[in-house]
């Protein structure tokens, strides 16, 4: 998973796509790398913009 794509991410949007409903399932949804675009926000962006978001949230398996 890369900085740049949640950074793209929050720059098209203005929110996280890991957002949970409190910071403990936020951090569990990084870790997890579980996201979505469900939000309102998110219907304003293109489905190739999020499709190129996707490919860069991709969790190393090298990492833990």
């Amino acid at each position: 998973m890369t900085v740049t794509a949640v950074f793209l991410n929050f720059r098209v949007s203005g929110l996280s796509p890991f957002q949970g409903d409190n910071d403990n399932e936020t951090i569990s949804n990084i870790l997890k790398v579980e996201y979505d675009f469900a939000a309102e926000e998110f219907e304003a962006i293109t489905a190739g913009c999020k499709d190129f978001i996707k490919k860069l949230l991709v969790k190393d398996p090298r990492r833990v």
